[in-house]
């Protein structure tokens, strides 16, 4: 049927057949009240300890980028990297006011990831009851994947909070039409192109969320979705350079994609890194049996959850999910590199399922049982992000220690040291970040440095400062083999170990 023929307004907002489940009337609670504790915690959870981690890769480049002029920032993304420029220019101007210290390089994602939460609760309460709707806020709101990625300077916060806000203007446009719902929807649409390639796998699931669900709508879709290419035009040919440089660089191997997907709905549920699952930066270890039995509560509840008759609403939080995994698989089985943290922007559809599923396991179980059973079940899920979590917020070990790094080589540096980078060419940026004097040069291991070169840095500079970064290390067999030839110019002297993920080693001139 089409949802735009039902109802006075064209589509029905709230879902029938499913009776509120609201914890907070039993409690005397009213749901603002609610609500306003839930945008608490998530403000809580994403700005404590901003700026405790030392920067990673991405988001020293990120530093690089900024500090260059305004007029070099759009030819330096040009060349050098594969994302749109919405974000680059935004922290730019935040920077300029605000510094590039840690915190403050990561408060615009916090930020962004706050009002996510918010944006949640709005979206879900247009097509659900008010408890669903607190319900999937405050699952937003502890959701380890998104506290992580509010405290990454990174775009997907930014996207995440678009991709929300497009979808319920999208549906507000569906219900009740009129001119601004659409042209909202054109400018968040063009602020998502401009933000991450990705929002084209939204706009998609936009388009075919109205043409099967909002055929009256499905025009007004069409020519919004026009209007926000047609102001993305101008980026398209550096979009298109991009993809030239893309597909000529070489890419790390990555795990399979049955082992992506475990890993990535891992990371959606809970956060990963239980059971050798993949986490923000490392990619897991576990098989795709062993990943479907840690899964199996969650595929279980979302199975529930995307039950039901309300089939436009489901899928209109369904299809961005459903659609982005879907062509990342695929393009896996094509370029062999992804990473779960790319889709952490999904996070708030994911956890909408998963609070329906919730809500609709609880309304199964006896009238008196109802609230408790609902309690049961989202305290068992929860507790899987408990050591995610805990790891995060009192441990270190899935972040690499740059400013540890550059403390220990600050306190031992000397006037005519040089330092060799091993990883990629990034690998260098965030060290640069906290010790900027130190000489340079990286190199790639399967493309490593020739003993005459090593010869010539011996007699231009008499110590050298080794770093190697994941994901090398000095038991893989790049570094084996890189030893022998390093050892004719250089021999060790000293070394120190971040938690295997950096490796420092003192190396001096062999005379």
């Amino acid at each position: 049927m089409d949802v735009g023929q039902r109802g006075s307004s064209g589509i029905r907002a709230l879902p029938g057949p499913l009776r509120p489940l609201c914890l907070a009337r039993e409690v005397r609670i009213t749901p603002q009240a609610a609500l306003a504790g839930v945008m608490v915690l998530a403000v809580a959870m994403r700005f404590v300890s901003l700026g405790r981690n030392s920067l990673w890769d991405d988001e020293a480049f990120v530093v690089w980028v900024v500090r260059h002029g305004w007029r070099e920032i759009l030819p330096i993304l040009r060349q050098g990297d594969v994302h749109p420029p919405l974000y680059y220019v935004l922290i730019k101007a935040w920077t300029s006011l605000a510094g590039t210290g840690e915190a403050a390089l990561r408060f615009p994602s916090a930020c962004f990831a706050a009002v996510s939460v918010a944006l949640t609760y709005v979206l879900m309460r247009r097509i659900a009851a008010e408890g669903t709707a607190l319900l999937s806020a405050f699952l937003v709101a502890v959701s380890p994947f998104q506290v992580m990625a509010a405290q990454d300077a990174r775009m997907y916060a930014l996207l995440g909070a678009l991709a929300l806000a497009s979808t319920l203007v999208l549906h507000e446009g569906a219900v009740r039409g009129g001119p601004k719902p659409w042209a909202a929807y054109s400018i968040l649409a063009a602020l998502m192109l401009y933000t991450h390639d990705f929002a084209f796998l939204a706009l998609a699931a936009h388009g075919a969320w109205a043409l099967l669900y909002a055929r009256r709508r499905f025009g007004l879709w069409l020519a919004a979705a026009a209007v926000a290419i047609i102001f993305y035009a101008p980026w398209l040919p550096s979009l298109w350079a991009q993809i030239l440089q893309a597909a000529g660089s070489s890419l790390l191997p990555s795990s399979s994609p049955n082992v992506i997907v475990g890993d990535t709905i891992g990371m959606l549920s809970f956060g990963g890194s239980l059971f050798g699952m993949g986490d923000f930066f490392r990619r897991g270890t576990l098989g795709p049996a062993g990943q479907f039995v840690v899964l199996l509560p969650f595929l279980a509840v979302l199975w529930r959850g995307l039950a039901g008759r309300e089939r436009p609403d489901i899928a209109l939080i369904a299809m961005p999910l459903g659609l982005t995994l879907a062509v990342l698989v695929a393009f896996r089985l094509a370029v062999p590199i992804f990473f779960a943290r790319w889709v952490s922007f999904l996070g708030p559809f994911y956890l909408m399922l998963l609070a329906r599923g919730i809500v609709d396991i609880g309304a199964r179980a006896p009238e008196r049982w109802r609230a408790w059973t609902t309690i049961v079940v989202t305290g068992a899920l929860l507790a899987y992000g408990m050591p995610a979590l805990a790891d995060y917020y009192l441990d270190t070990t899935s972040r690499r220690d740059w400013r540890g790094v550059s403390t220990v080589v600050a306190q031992g540096m000397g006037p005519h040291d040089v330092g060799l980078f091993v990883g990629r060419a990034t690998a260098q940026l965030p060290f640069s970040y906290y010790l900027p004097g130190l000489p340079s040069v990286t190199t790639d291991l399967r493309r490593p440095i020739a003993e005459p070169q090593l010869r010539w840095l011996a007699a231009r500079y008499p110590r050298m400062w080794l770093i190697v970064a994941r994901p090398y290390s000095p038991y893989g067999p790049y570094m084996r083999a890189f030893f022998p030839a390093l050892g004719k110019a250089y021999q060790v002297v000293g070394a120190h170990d971040f938690k295997g993920q950096i490796w420092v080693y003192l190396l001096r001139a062999v005379k």
